[in-house]
């Protein structure tokens, strides 16, 4: 009940006076149908994503409070930027037709559009074309650009640096700016496959737990069958095979959890 609370205070607050669920007269009716709207927090991609979790209706599929502390929406920059980083690090190690490549890419056109090229100044992409090829409609590209240009930041012309801002926030801005829901949608995806891994612990505030969680989500009914499909590299990379809950890259991104999953809690992407 708290939790709820604190998510409908969060949108009130965002929202300027306005309810989840609605007006007065509808809103116990809402809950109980799960009628939630979320619209307009849009524009606030990460606080979308908490409010969808702590609002769910239904209350054993709620985030916890101690999740809420450690979402993304409360890392400062510097940790947001590194978790971008790393993603891309483990990612770009990832064989073509991996499923975890698969899953990132399911909703490229919605998180990077179909040629994110379009949506960067032409002095970031005189500088790109130098030192590798990219697939413009590739979130996984659109990631390594940031882990590449952050990586060689002193090494971009002064006038590039002025554009893309100073590290880490003006950096980051730049991008998720451009990119809004590139950092919670990545952030989605990679919960569901880092179960039992401390690959994040090296990026994660000194008062925050790793990202091992002790619970499944309502998938882990099937995650028997799903983790068969995980490449020997999933395996290692992200922990036991049991441990996997291997969302099937064709599952239609309406059917995402909204259940956390302790400490890397997997939140909807889509309205519920």
């Amino acid at each position: 009940v708290d939790v709820f609370s604190a998510g409908c205070v969060i949108h009130y607050v965002l929202t300027k006076g306005e309810h989840p669920y609605g007006k007065c007269v509808e809103r116990e009716l809402n809950i109980s149908h799960g009628r939630v709207n979320l619209e307009n927090l849009n524009c606030f991609p990460e606080a979308r994503e908490l409010v969808a979790a702590m609002v769910h209706f239904e209350p054993s599929l709620r985030i916890t409070a101690d999740d809420c502390m450690h979402h993304p929406l409360f890392w400062p920059d510097d940790i947001k930027l590194a978790f971008l980083e790393l993603v891309s690090d483990r990612v770009e190690s990832e064989p073509e037709g991996s499923l975890i490549r698969q899953t990132l890419e399911n909703e490229a056109v919605q998180v990077v559009g179909e040629s994110w090229y379009e949506r960067l100044d032409q002095g970031l992409l005189d500088n790109l074309g130098k030192y590798r090829k990219y697939d413009f409609d590739s979130v996984r590209d659109c990631l390594r650009v940031i882990r590449n240009k952050k990586h060689h930041y002193r090494d971009l012309p002064e006038e590039v640096q002025e554009k893309v801002g100073s590290l880490p926030s003006g950096f980051l801005q730049y991008f998720l700016s451009r990119f809004p829901r590139l950092l919670i949608y990545t952030y989605s995806v990679m919960a569901c496959f880092v179960i039992e891994s401390q690959d994040f612990t090296n990026i994660t505030p000194s008062n925050s737990a790793p990202p091992t969680p002790s619970k499944k989500s309502r998938f882990a009914s099937s995650s028997s069958s799903s983790s068969s499909n995980a490449t020997d590299s999933e395996k290692s990379m992200f922990g036991r095979t049991d441990d996997i809950v291997a969302l099937q890259a064709t599952l239609p991104p309406s059917q995402l959890p909204a259940t956390p999953l302790s400490s890397f809690p997997q939140l909807k992407l889509n309205p519920l």
